[in-house]
Order: C-alpha cells, then sequence, then structure tokens
C-alpha cells in the first residue's frame, strides 16, 4: 500500500504529482481528494474536473484495477451556491464511471466533537477507527471481487 497524499493537499495539487504514482503497481487505487479545494476556494466544477481526470488516467494506466471513491460531504452550515456544487461531486462521478463509492468517508465521525482535533474537522484516533470500518465495508467487497 503506498499513501500518495499530502496534507492539505487538493485536487489541483494531486495532479502535479499524479505521473509516479501511476507509474506505480496498482491492484486498487483508492482516491479520496476534494475537501480542501472549498477551503481553498476552488471552484466545484474545477474539482469535478480535476478528480475525473485522475480517474480517467488511472483507468488509462491500470485498466483492470478496481477504482474506490472516498466521497466528502460539506456541512450544511456552509452556505451558498458554491458549496451546493460540491454536495453531488462524488455520486456524480462513481455513477458516471461505474467505481465503487463510499459516500462520506467521515460517516459518524464529523461534527462529534469527542472523535475530533480542537478544530472540529480532523478525526483523532478513535474517529479513525470509525473511518476505517466505513472504507473497509467497501473496500472488503473489492477484494472478494478480485479473488474471485
Amino acid at each position: 500500500m503506498v499513501n500518495g497524499g499530502l496534507s492539505g493537499d487538493t485536487t489541483f495539487s494531486a495532479l502535479g504529482r499524479l505521473k509516479p504514482i501511476l507509474a506505480m503497481q496498482t491492484d486498487i487505487f483508492v482516491l479520496e481528494l476534494g475537501a480542501n479545494d472549498l477551503i481553498r476556494g476552488h471552484s466545484a466544477t474545477g474539482v469535478e474536473a480535476n478528480l475525473q481526470h485522475i480517474i480517467d488516467q488511472v483507468k488509462q494506466h491500470h485498466p483492470v484495477a478496481p477504482i474506490l471513491l472516498l466521497g466528502m460531504e460539506l456541512p450544511r452550515w456552509i452556505p451558498g451556491t458554491k458549496a451546493a456544487g460540491y454536495r453531488n461531486i462524488y455520486k456524480r462521478l462513481a455513477a458516471k464511471n461505474n467505481i465503487d463509492l463510499v459516500p462520506f468517508l467521515l460517516d459518524g465521525v464529523a461534527g462529534i466533537p469527542h472523535l475530533n482535533m480542537f478544530d472540529g474537522v480532523h478525526p483523532l484516533a478513535e474517529g479513525y477507527e470509525i473511518i476505517a470500518g466505513n472504507v473497509w465495508n467497501t473496500l472488503k467487497t473489492i477484494l472478494e471481487k478480485i479473488d474471485k
């Protein structure tokens, strides 16, 4: 397993680091990006286009590798049309590309104070255990398909 992510990563910064990641042997590609894009003011259309480009490149370089997309949801308190554009990116991409999706990576963790750092955004160890379970449910299904 190779973690290609960086703290504070955006879909825009990840594009610049994609080539060496695509050169690695890949049995399953797990894609989780996008939350930091909103914080940095990137447009939803740009984020979706970047994620689509990453998916396209993975499919081109590793056509038999399943892709697991880890979705993010914005807190309901984030207002405006900019935020609204983010709300269905992951569902659209998963459907369009026929890839597996964990709809909300932070399900059961987001907004729960004792599971997050003082900033209320980044999970603590107990929160990451829940997140691992969220991912495992879908990843296990992918692994079972590969084993057949």
